[in-house]
């Protein structure tokens, strides 16, 4: 579950809860669970003041995304660091490191890169998506951290790229212009860089799933739902 923190009127964080305790102790009936940061927001002057009343807002993922319209300064976003078109001021520091760079030890670096398909569908982070009726894929390409894949519609025109990332630990810089918003899918930190641009990131096995849909079918929810069908289980 998710739930936000705010510690003033100008700023907030929000965890995510990583486990699950034990009954408590003693007759005090103070639960402790461990969480960590999920996205870190200071809209205003920084994080002042005294946690008040009320600051458990959500346990779910129905807490409303972060438009342009909220954003005044740098947001941190599980590795997305996203921010307003021609910011110049200070680059907020992260509440707690990112993770390092994932090992790559089960990737053949002889073998790729490759756009053979039969030899693309052998990479560890090959996936199938759960496409609409009638797409097919057309052509692939696969890196020692990186696979991508094309699929054309049911029209025979370009419908999807689909792109899988093993994330290095460094950042992901993205611009608010005004359609993006930073979401929670499936208790994952993720990003709706457009109508059909959308990236998840899956801390536990260190990799970020994307998609990019083209043409009048590149809705959000198409995006959302094609990207989640890629995850590991």
């Amino acid at each position: 579950d998710l739930f936000e923190w705010r510690k003033a009127p100008d700023c907030w964080v929000r965890y995510r809860v990583t486990g699950a305790p034990g009954a408590p102790s003693g007759a005090s009936g103070r639960w402790e669970f461990p969480i960590e940061w999920m996205t870190y927001a200071a809209t205003g002057a920084g994080c002042t003041g005294a946690v008040g009343a009320g600051t458990v807002l959500r346990v779910d993922e129905a807490a409303p995304p972060l438009e342009w319209s909220g954003v005044t300064s740098p947001i941190w976003h599980g590795p997305f660091l996203l921010h307003t078109r021609g910011w110049n001021g200070r680059w907020p520091n992260l509440p707690a490191a990112l993770p390092g760079t994932v090992s790559t030890s089960d990737v053949q670096s002889d073998v790729w890169p490759s756009t053979d398909h039969a030899v693309v569908r052998l990479h560890p982070l090959w996936r199938d998506p759960d496409l609409p009726s009638g797409w097919t894929l057309t052509s692939v390409l696969a890196e020692q951290n990186r696979v991508e894949a094309v699929y054309l519609n049911a029209s025979g025109h370009l419908g999807a790229e689909t792109y899988i990332i093993r994330f290095d630990g460094r950042p992901r810089f993205t611009v608010f212009y005004g359609g993006e918003k930073a979401l929670v899918l499936g208790g994952y930190p993720a990003v709706k860089l457009g109508n059909g641009i959308v990236e998840i990131f899956d801390k536990e096995a260190g990799i970020i799933y994307g998609i990019y849909i083209y043409g009048s079918g590149s809705d959000t929810q198409s995006a959302i739902a094609i990207t989640l069908s890629m995850l590991v289980e």
